[in-house]
């Protein structure tokens, strides 16, 4: 069938740059990788990492998914000009901290355009012709909120885990034409998503919320340090689950984070993930109670 056409949105850096360079740079030269991504004047980390493949088995395209008529135009295009595409990457995402109660419903809004309709508009616009060809791998870029949610990060872990209940429904419907889903999960990761991510002011919420939010900050960096893998690592799990004969439908980047996931998973109450949360993030922050 020659190169298999592949689709990565949110390529500018992080793990769809290292996941658009080390396809591109296969060794059997066996993709043809369209990296996309919002803004083009950030092109030349993809560039300059793509070296001599520039031109020849990468490709960079301007796609906003958070735009429809962007969406419209890039699906079209490629589809008139390569008639397929056989693997469709969602990465496109960023994060967004807040306490809730501060939360802007507004960039709430616009995170889910991103994170969740970004995705599933982009899916919704390759799925007629994988049908038609009864082949073809959809791999959404999850993340591990979805198994331990993030404390003041809820508008970004409801993102995600919309993602993946949008992933878990659709696959079994695609499996009947041959075409595949996965998610991939990573945990930290160091690249420019945490500079990236928004963050609302919290200067309206009341003194203890704010001394609890400055303690668990700290104890998130400091896990977060300590946990950190590189894009080229979650690449790398993203390059299996497309290589594999019959890839898994959920895919852990680290041994740290799968046991996490076992542990969520055998326990039906899910009193388990708040307690492992209270005792990982805030296990030495107490408030004050009212005598009523």
């Amino acid at each position: 069938m020659g190169m298999k056409v592949v689709v990565i949105s949110g390529c500018s850096s992080g793990i769809g740059l290292a996941t658009a360079v080390m396809m591109a740079k296969d060794s059997g030269q066996r993709y043809k990788v369209f990296a996309t991504m919002r803004n083009l004047s950030k092109k030349t980390d993809l560039e300059i990492s793509a070296g001599d493949q520039l031109g020849k088995t990468l490709f960079i395209k301007e796609l906003d998914v958070s735009k429809e008529e962007s969406v419209k135009k890039f699906a079209e295009d490629i589809l008139e000009s390569e008639g397929r595409v056989d693997i469709l990457i969602n990465n496109a995402g960023y994060g967004q901290a807040a306490t809730l109660e501060n939360a802007s419903l507004e960039k709430s809004r616009q995170l889910f355009e991103t994170n969740f309709f970004g995705a599933m508009h982009l899916t919704q616009k390759f799925i007629p012709s994988m049908k038609r060809n009864k082949s073809g791998h959809i791999i959404f870029i999850s993340s591990t909120v979805t198994t331990f949610g993030i404390p003041f990060c809820e508008v970004y872990t409801a993102s995600k885990c919309a993602l993946n209940g949008l992933a878990e429904t659709l696959a079994p419907q695609l499996a009947l034409f041959n075409v595949k889903v996965s998610i991939v999960c990573p945990g930290p990761v160091g690249t420019k998503f945490a500079p990236n991510m928004a963050i609302i002011d919290d200067a309206e919420s009341d003194t203890e919320t704010k001394a609890v939010r400055e303690k668990y900050m700290k104890t998130l960096t400091e896990f977060i340090s300590g946990n950190l893998q590189t894009g080229e690592e979650v690449a790398a799990v993203v390059q299996e689950a497309i290589q594999a004969e019959k890839p898994d439908f959920r895919y852990y980047t680290s041994p740290k984070d799968l046991q996490s996931a076992s542990t969520k998973y055998s326990d039906t109450t899910g009193n388990g993930v708040i307690q492992f949360v209270s005792k990982l993030y805030f296990k030495d922050i107490k408030v004050g109670h009212s005598s009523d």
